[in-house]
């Protein structure tokens, strides 16, 4: 329970607020996260601009809201299923934290809960550390890295993290797959910024064989409802594993595909239906 959340001396449409953003999917595991106003308007029945009134109104003592980050204090330290003391599940709130932007609010609340900190904080900015392979330490092929067979290289085309949909009618193309991934993908998991010449080809195979957007609005939404998909469950020699495009666009041991298994719920936490 977040301290004293049922605090009556709070106006209603503030605690409403309040509690639907803790218990909303987005939270995450730290109550720390990309907070969209649409979002909660939805869910509360207020309008936009009321909810973020309302996120004003409960800074500084319950909420740290610097867009698009929100922070809501406490939520983590009275959560009965996550421990920073348990290894496992710090290692997941680290990582969730470090696929947040590079704002102030994340510094404080590494602070607050003792937790390494994902960047110095010197230079704040919109990007997001640990987003592509050199910065997680895992080595590249030449084919990543825009470099072709006779030795010349290629720039990789950079996407934006955060493009509108496609239009369903110019639907197709591998730079709206990626759009599409990287509006849907939840915290913790990288945003693509880079299409490489091996990313462009593997996404060109998918779409052909998977040319249905709504299929792939399916995978990517599916990956919300999994710790393992999310990296939030480790396991011995796949400590750093996650979800992401890449791994989307290959297939398992079994040979069948991982996005076709992911779209089809099969990687889903115990006791989430599909379709919940």
């Amino acid at each position: 329970m977040i301290d004293r959340l049922a605090d009556e001396r709070r106006p209603p449409e503030e605690r409403h607020v309040l509690q639907t953003a803790r218990l909303s999917e987005q939270a995450g595991p730290a109550g720390i996260f990309r907070c969209v106003p649409e979002t909660l308007a939805v869910q509360t029945g207020y309008p936009s601009a009321k909810v973020v009134r309302c996120l004003r109104a409960l800074e500084p003592d319950w909420v740290e809201y610097e867009p698009p980050v929100l922070w809501i204090k406490n939520a983590l330290r009275y959560d009965p299923y996550v421990h920073l003391s348990n290894p496992k599940q710090r290692i997941g709130v680290e990582r969730w934290i470090a696929a947040l932007p590079r704002l102030t609010v994340v510094l404080n609340f590494c602070e607050y809960y003792g937790i390494t900190k994902p960047f110095d904080g010197e230079t704040p900015s919109l990007s997001i550390p640990g987003h592509n392979s050199r910065e997680r330490g895992v080595k590249r092929s030449e084919a990543e890295k825009g470099v072709v067979k006779d030795g010349t290289t290629t720039p990789p085309v950079r996407l934006a993290s955060d493009e509108p949909p496609a239009d369903s009618a110019t639907w197709g193309k591998p730079e709206d797959l990626i759009a599409l991934y990287n509006r849907l993908a939840p915290p913790g998991l990288a945003r693509v910024t880079r299409l490489s010449p091996a990313r462009r080809s593997k996404a060109q195979k998918y779409l052909r064989d998977f040319p249905e957007r709504e299929f792939w609005t399916r995978c990517f939404t599916e990956l919300k409802f999994s710790r393992l998909l999310l990296g939030l469950a480790p396991s011995p020699g796949h400590e750093n594993f996650r979800g992401d495009l890449d791994w989307l666009l290959t297939r398992g041991k079994d040979g069948s595909e991982n996005a076709v298994k992911t779209a089809e719920g099969k990687y889903r936490d115990r006791g989430l239906g599909v379709g919940a």
